[in-house]
């Protein structure tokens, strides 16, 4: 639906991140992804849905691309998104109101000249059947193309994710500073363990981490090999899996150490050193390690921390066929000889 004779929404080709078509706004029937900055418009798309409250709350994930017009302060040519109950909206006129009773997500959406990925975390008071909707609206001024494109569009049940991976940033005889990558930033709280050699996980002993991602652990011992462990703190009740690193502290040295310069045996597993492709992907990923590490096993993961799947490797790059999951949005965890590292992947 639209006020404007030019500028619609579109599912095609002319537009799209890592697949075939994608959701986009087109003066030429979907030839291109532009606009005709001269005309006004206000153009809806939307899907119907049904969010179950038992498997509340929801994350919402889109990739985002387009333009538009931003004077000084107020954006003028724009996309946003909302959702809210079954309603048509009103495009008699370019200055019609919204619909009564939606709730926008994300911020304004404009000013993006490559593909971004959004994660929005939906309340329960955003459950049952629900209308999500994408709005475009732009003035007939000033403006630059591309309009708004949207791909890759989930909304999966939110569960207590572990960390993306822990990057130790650098190492001592006897300090060690890291800090953790997380794809989510609703999360606010880690369980930090530090575990000796030959010594178990003492989960107990865990430091908890708020509203911060690096940490520093101080008197340690040269010479000695360490595995930091790493989860999710969800709530006091809800954690996710532990990922893991080990590291090695200097016996000959003084001078920190670079985690970049690293001779002969690797002592620590950086998330640079696993390159995941394609993504997103129909039948399978291939998970390549830097020569120097060795892959032990691969697991995916849902949303909720369900194993979907394991695989013990014996190449390098390995791959693990992914056709027969769902479409949706998931983690791939790859356990080395040198430590853990989570990735995310869609499967279209």
């Amino acid at each position: 639906m639209r006020y404007g004779n030019v500028n619609q929404w579109v599912i095609d080709t002319a537009a799209a991140n890592g697949g075939e078509r994608s959701l986009y706004i087109s003066d030429d029937g979907g030839a291109t992804n532009e606009y005709a900055i001269n005309s006004n418009t206000k153009a809806w798309a939307f899907r119907d849905i049904y969010l179950d409250p038992a498997q509340s709350p929801y994350l919402l994930y889109f990739d985002f691309r387009g333009v538009g017009e931003l004077w000084y302060t107020q954006p003028y040519d724009y996309a946003k998104v909302f959702i809210g109950p079954a309603v048509t909206p009103d495009v008699s006129s370019y200055s019609a109101a919204l619909p009564a009773g939606l709730t926008q997500l994300d911020t304004t959406l404009l000013l993006q000249t490559t593909w971004g990925t959004h994660t929005i975390i939906l309340d329960s008071i955003l459950t049952g059947y629900k209308r999500l909707y994408f709005l475009w609206s732009s003035d007939n001024v000033y403006g630059e193309n591309p309009a708004a494109a949207f791909d890759n569009i989930y909304i999966v049940p939110f569960g207590c994710n572990p960390p993306a991976a822990i990057v130790i940033d650098s190492v001592s005889k006897t300090e060690m500073s890291f800090h953790i990558t997380d794809y989510f930033t609703e999360y606010h709280n880690w369980d930090v363990a530090l575990v000796a050699e030959n010594d178990t996980l003492d989960e107990s002993q865990a430091i908890i981490l708020h509203d911060t991602l690096s940490y520093t652990f101080t008197q340690l011992d040269s010479g000695s090999v360490y595995t930091i462990y790493v989860r999710t703190r969800c709530s006091d009740n809800d954690f996710s899996d532990w990922i893991s690193t080990v590291f090695v502290t200097p016996a000959d040295t003084t001078q920190p150490v670079n985690p970049d310069d690293t001779v002969g045996v690797v002592h620590y597993l950086s998330e640079r050193m696993i390159v995941l492709y394609p993504n997103p992907a129909d039948q399978y990923v291939e998970v390549r390690a830097d020569d120097d590490v060795t892959i032990l096993y691969v697991e995916v993961y849902d949303l909720l921390g369900n194993r979907i799947l394991q695989t013990a490797p014996q190449e390098n790059p390995a791959r693990v066929r992914v056709s027969e999951l769902a479409s949706g949005l998931y983690l791939l965890r790859v356990t080395t000889e040198q430590g853990v590292v989570t990735k995310r992947f869609v499967r279209r």
